[in-house]
Formats: structure tokens, C-alpha cells, sequence
């Protein structure tokens, strides 16, 4: 019988204005909703009061949890520039992973269910990622989108400079190129419109919102490292080169909804009641 955990770094979130939303209390009401897991969130930054109130209501639930102040500061530089100029974005993130997993590992489960604090999914979605399980998959996700770039910036929301079309591209899977300069290869993200829907597609990478068998993570005693692709990168290398398979479920029924900025929360919460995926824009494949 699997035996599963639920986990989650989690931490408020600054805009590209500056301002800071948080996503928890939706998170937190998505996860208990997923039936057959122990649950453990890992805080990073959070200032308080937000900080006790969150802990209050991890105990409440009975959630296991641990906090971590690394001294974060929010700025707008992209991830990649923040990861090569000074490591520290994507440094605390391959710490908090690190601890999950050691978590994970010491209480003897045997798979890590992965949601970013900033995404929620539907009820059934643990269930329908375990049958796509086999000897030779190590991690199944489901599709999430992006929209950050396109609404997060004021100066696009106000119709100035050029829309990007962010929407055309699945924010947590990618396919892995190789470049003669690079030992360890950068990844692309893959178009909607190059997707096969309400399928079962092997992928590169993924993350997000994800299943991972720890089985293969223990054998082999794989962790997270810094990449400028981001910390899920290293560990999906890894698991790839021991020869284990990646997969993403493009079922549009289960795909998780990518609440990136605080003008999205009254959309998500129409989602966690059983609405459609809206993002307020169009996207393709799913208009």
C-alpha cells in the first residue's frame, strides 16, 4: 500500500509591483480536500502575523510542518538572472526541497506529492497520477498553464509594449535539448498547441504538481541541485539518466489552475468549487 505525503514549500508571493498576495488559505483548502495523504508544509519567509496564523492553522489540521527564514527579499529580476547573479532565488528553493525530501525519506513514505503553494488541483487528481504508475515511471504531473508575463505587468495590462503570449506555453513541462557548450542541457517549454489533450505524454521535465516515487530517489540518493532551469531540473536529469520515464497527464478535466498573481484568486476560487480553467485570456486548445 503506498504510502503518500503531501508537501508544499510554501511562501507569499511579490507582484511585479511589489505588492505581496498570498496564496495559502486556498492551497490549504485544496489540499484537504485530497483524500489517502499526510500533509507537511515547509514556510519560507513568511513575516508574521501571517506566520502564526498559518502554523495555527497547520496544527488545527493536524498538518506537519517546519519554517525557514533565509532572508528573502522579492525583486523583478527573471529567475535565470537571480540564479547566475547571486543563487539565492533558486538556492532556498533546492534547500526547502532538499528538507521536504529528507522529510519524506525519514518517515518512510513511498511517494512525494508535490504542489507549489501558488497552484491547486482537483480532488480525484492523486488518484488518476497513481494509475499511470509503473516499474519505469518515476513522476507522472498534470498540465499547468502560465500567465504571469502576460497579466502580472502593468505596463501589458494597460495595453502598452507587446503581449506576450505566455498562454501558448505549458508553464511545468519541457522537452530537453542539448547544447555543445552546456554539460547538463536546458530544457523548452512545450506549446499547448503541440500538445496531445486528454492523453498520457512522456516529457523531459516536469514539476508543479506532481507525483514522485521516492523509490528510485532512494536507491540512487538523488537531491535537488541549483540549475538556471530551475531545482526540478537536476533531479528529473537524474531520475532520466538511471532510466526512468517522466510523464504528464494533458487531461483538460484535471488540469491544475496557476493562481501567479492576486487579480486570479477570484478565478481560482471558482475553480476549487469545480469551475473551468479561466485565465481571463484566451488559450490554445481550451479557448
Amino acid at each position: 500500500m503506498p504510502k503518500i505525503l503531501l508537501a508544499t514549500p510554501a511562501s507569499v508571493r511579490a507582484t511585479k509591483t511589489g505588492a505581496i498576495y498570498d496564496t495559502l488559505d486556498l492551497w490549504l483548502e485544496s489540499a484537504m480536500r485530497i483524500e489517502g495523504v499526510d500533509r507537511y508544509l515547509f514556510l519560507n519567509d513568511i513575516p508574521q502575523p501571517r506566520k502564526s496564523e498559518i502554523i495555527f492553522r497547520c496544527e488545527d489540521l493536524k498538518i506537519a510542518w517546519d519554517y525557514e527564514n533565509y532572508g528573502y527579499i522579492p525583486d523583478n529580476r527573471s529567475h535565470k538572472a537571480r540564479c547566475i547573479e547571486d543563487g539565492h532565488d533558486y538556492e532556498r528553493f533546492v534547500v526547502t526541497r532538499n528538507r521536504i525530501l529528507d522529510y519524506a525519506l525519514s518517515h518512510d513514505y513511498t511517494h512525494l506529492f508535490s504542489i507549489d503553494s501558488d497552484i491547486i488541483c482537483r480532488p480525484d487528481t492523486l488518484t488518476r497520477l497513481m494509475a499511470h504508475m509503473r516499474d519505469n515511471v518515476a513522476m507522472v504531473s498534470v498540465l499547468v498553464n502560465t500567465v504571469a508575463r502576460s497579466i502580472a505587468c502593468p505596463s501589458l495590462r494597460e495595453g502598452r509594449g507587446v503581449q506576450l503570449p505566455s498562454t501558448q506555453w505549458c508553464y511545468n513541462i519541457g522537452d530537453i535539448i542539448k547544447k555543445p557548450e552546456s554539460k547538463r542541457g536546458y530544457f523548452v517549454h512545450i506549446r499547448r498547441n503541440k500538445i496531445k489533450f486528454d492523453s498520457c505524454i512522456r516529457v523531459g521535465l516536469t514539476g508543479a504538481c506532481s507525483i514522485l516515487d521516492l523509490g528510485p530517489v532512494r536507491k540512487h540518493k538523488m537531491r535537488y541541485a541549483m540549475h538556471t532551469s530551475g531545482e526540478d531540473f537536476t533531479l528529473c536529469e537524474q531520475l532520466r539518466d538511471v532510466g526512468y520515464n517522466l510523464l504528464c497527464d494533458t487531461s483538460r478535466d484535471l488540469e491544475g489552475f496557476h493562481f501567479q498573481h492576486e487579480s486570479l484568486i477570484e478565478n481560482a476560487r471558482k475553480y476549487l468549487e469545480g469551475g473551468a480553467v479561466n485565465y481571463g485570456v484566451k488559450t490554445p486548445q481550451n479557448p
